[in-house]
């Protein structure tokens, strides 16, 4: 079995710590001490997708378990309640992702047919006088966003 070798930018990760230090008080006490200490990996201040205090900084690592080490060694002390560690890479293609945003489920004119269980003419019809939300796309096409379908037996797989 073959794996495909995933692009460390030559070794670099990015470590996320969230820290029991209040929630959406930035900086909480005690932050700026952290940040001086952590300063040669480049630590920032933030807040988690949970509204806590996080600190994102990169390290030096060949591998994740290195990245982990390293990591363990300088966070521990802060007593970190939630860790991330990913390639920067992934770092920077997860913030990429999350400033676009991401496309929902789609769904073309026939699979919004059959999930309704009427003709794709109705559903076009429905799509050109605004009682079904959709965008057109093309000369004469249209895609439906799959929430849009109120079918509990909608069974649309979702392809994030």
């Amino acid at each position: 079995m073959q794996t495909k070798k995933v692009d460390t930018r030559q070794g670099v990760w990015t470590i996320t710590v969230e820290l029991p230090l209040g929630e959406t008080h930035i900086p909480s006490p005690g932050t700026d001490q952290i940040l001086e200490e952590l300063s040669e990996f480049g630590a920032a201040l933030t807040t988690s997708d949970l509204g806590r205090v996080a600190i994102i900084m990169s390290v030096q690592a060949q591998t994740l378990a290195q990245a982990m080490s390293t990591a363990r060694a300088l966070l521990i002390q802060y007593q970190p309640i939630g860790l991330t560690i990913e390639t920067a890479a992934d770092f920077d293609r997860r913030r990429e992702l999350a400033r676009i945003g991401l496309i929902p489920p789609l769904l073309s004119t026939s699979e919004a047919a059959a999930a309704l269980q009427i003709s794709r003419t109705a559903v076009i019809k429905r799509c050109t006088n605004g009682s079904l939300p959709a965008v057109k796309v093309g000369e004469a096409g249209w895609v439906i966003p799959a929430a849009a379908i109120p079918n509990p037996d909608n069974q649309v797989k979702d392809m994030r």
